[in-house]
């Protein structure tokens, strides 16, 4: 995988020492922040474990060491109730959003299209790629397939003298070849 550039990873944020000391202190976790908004959106770490006594504990454990490693308190307790400060409100904010962000991206992602840019004679193209477009299309979505087609002389030409941009190169067992 290629190196971000100083640029790049200044454009990202990724070379503020805060950025990474935040994630070194013990309790803080993306596992322990999910929990932490579960609870927020639940209102109650007994509605966000649905009930679940271990699940309760887990929570309770997350939030605690959570509230330690920020330093700041996370919810006010008001009666059995617990109410998230203002504080922990704007962080569970921040929180859902980033997660929100990330869940945008991984879709998209795994959703993108790679070209498949396919060079082959019009004989190639007409009789076989032809009616196997279709069906290469439907087996692999996630290709975009990108056809170039011209002479079986041109084709091997190209690929000769690699002045394709092609990933493949269909050619007949038999080509014709001008000698020329």
């Amino acid at each position: 995988m290629p190196k971000n550039t100083d640029s790049q990873t200044k454009e990202l944020g990724l070379d503020n020492p805060s950025n990474h000391e935040l994630f070194r202190r013990r309790g803080v976790s993306l596992d322990r922040l999910r929990s932490f908004c579960l609870v927020v959106k639940a209102g109650s770490i007994v509605g966000a474990a649905e009930g679940d006594i271990p699940t309760q504990t887990l929570y309770s454990r997350q939030i605690g060491e959570l509230q330690t490693a920020l330093g700041f308190p996370l919810f006010s307790k008001e009666g059995r109730v617990l109410k998230p400060t203002p504080e922990g409100l704007r962080l569970a904010n921040i929180v859902e959003g980033f997660f929100g962000a990330v869940a945008e991206e991984v879709a998209d992602a795994r959703s993108a299209r790679v070209p498949l840019n396919i060079g082959c004679g019009d004989a190639v193209t007409r009789w076989i790629l032809g009616p196997t477009l279709p069906l290469l299309t439907k087996r692999f979505p996630n290709f975009e397939f990108n056809v170039e087609h011209g002479s079986t002389t041109t084709t091997i030409e190209s690929v000769r003298r690699v002045v394709c941009t092609w990933e493949l190169s269909i050619i007949r067992r038999t080509p014709v070849v001008s000698s020329a």
